[in-house]
Formats: structure tokens, sequence, C-alpha cells
């Protein structure tokens, strides 16, 4: 009974959260595009405290806020097994938890990841593979940035890397 009940309200809240979010991509498309790149960059602008990101010029810093995007987990769901991501992504976790497992038939939890936390960066920076696994605790939510559009921004960007 419980279970249902939780399924039940995780189905409620979903849906609640589409309404809201279908309101919010109106009212965004109908800024300017420069109001909507400096929205993005004040919204995501937490993701660009990581030191991989200090170096770089508020032009760049705007170009990549266009791509992060905001990705919501429930609990117990697969974040992502890192041996199928075509491009690898970083994470950076706003609100939730998430365990970080490796791969294959005897999972190790690795580490819990928490709000503020970043997850990802060594296979974004590298473009190394590994076998692992990111599931959620509880609700999370993320930003996502992929390395192709990282990439794709710092090769409009030459000086600032």
């Amino acid at each position: 009974m419980m279970s249902r009940i939780n399924a039940y309200l995780n189905n409620y809240y979903y849906a609640k959260n589409l309404r809201e979010r279908e309101i919010e991509a109106e009212i965004i498309g109908e800024l300017t595009p420069a109001l909507k790149k400096e929205l993005y960059y004040q919204s995501y602008s937490v993701i660009f405290s990581h030191r991989l990101f200090s170096s770089m010029s508020d032009d760049l810093l705007k170009g990549i806020s266009q791509y992060v995007r905001e990705v919501t987990y429930y609990e117990d769901e697969m974040v992502f097994l890192k041996e199928f991501v075509i491009s690898p992504c970083l994470y950076y976790v706003r609100k939730g938890e998430l365990v970080h497992f490796t791969g294959g038939k005897s999972s190790i939890s690795l580490r819990n990841i928490y709000t503020n936390d970043f997850v990802g960066l060594y296979e974004f920076v590298t473009q190394l593979s590994h076998q692992s696994i990111l599931k959620t605790v509880k609700y999370s939510l993320t930003y996502l940035l992929k390395f192709t559009d990282w990439h794709s921004m710092m090769e409009k960007f030459p000086l600032d890397f």
C-alpha cells in the first residue's frame, strides 16, 4: 500500500512539474535573445564555481550556460551508465542525493554525491569512459553539461582556455 501511495505522489509531482515547465518555457521563449542569455547565465552560474571554469571569460560562460540542462530524477532512478554515454557529461547536483557505483555484477558503492557536488568530471575532462553507475537515493535536481556542447563553445573562444 505504501509503495502505491509513493507512486501516486511521484506521478502527481511529475505532472505538476511538467505544467510549470511548460509555462516557464513559454515565458522564456518570449524573451529577447540577450535577456534569455542573461537569464540562463544567472540561473546556472553556480555550476561555474568549479575551478575548471575559473579562467574563462563571462562571455564564454554565458555561451556555455545556454547548453546547461536541468534534469529531474526521482528516487531510485538510474542516472547514467557511463559505458553507454556518447558524450561525457558533467553533472552538478543542485538538490538531492545520488550514489556512484562501480559497474559489473558485483557493484560496489564508491561514494555518495550530495547537493552542490559535481560528478563525471574525470570523464568530462579526459574523455575516458569507466564502467560505473549513478543512481538516485531520493528526488534530485541536476544541471547537466555535455562535453560536445562545452567543446563547441571553447572553439569559439580559443583565448579563454
